[in-house]
């Protein structure tokens, strides 16, 4: 093989690895799709003594693990109040098991299903109440 060519093909080797190295890069920095379930949801609870607002917001998931904060209303010393939940998130990613503890030592947990921008489900406190949340833009 001549001199020349043989810089020719080098260079030619050269400029195909750092096009697949600079391409590589790119594609390792491309954001990540955020979870389906992150942000507010927002809508109402129902049980046989009342029926008010509740707002859940997903602020973080991180492989099975979730948590962030309920918002119930109605009369409460905690209502209208933000509370911490942790969770589990199934491995389709559409349900969130959840549970924490109000202000005033009540225990809580639930469980939501995702249906494209809903969230239907339950939560549990004193009282049992059907959950039925739409995803806040």
């Amino acid at each position: 093989m001549k001199t020349g060519t043989r810089r020719g093909v080098l260079l030619a080797v050269g400029v195909l690895v750092a096009v697949v190295l600079a391409g590589g890069a790119a594609i390792a920095q491309a954001p990540a799709t955020p979870h389906p379930l992150l942000g507010r949801w927002d809508g109402e609870f129902k049980n046989q003594y009342a029926t008010g607002d509740y707002s859940l917001t997903v602020k973080s998931v991180d492989g099975d693990k979730a948590s962030g904060t309920v918002r119930p209303g109605g009369n409460c010393p905690y209502c209208g109040k933000d509370i911490p939940f942790t969770g589990q998130v199934s491995p389709d990613g559409d349900v969130l098991t959840f549970s924490g503890v109000t202000p005033t030592d009540t225990s809580f947990r639930g469980e939501m299903r995702r249906k494209g921008d809903e969230l239907t489900g339950w939560g549990q406190g004193a009282v049992r109440s059907e959950l039925a949340l739409r995803r806040v833009k």
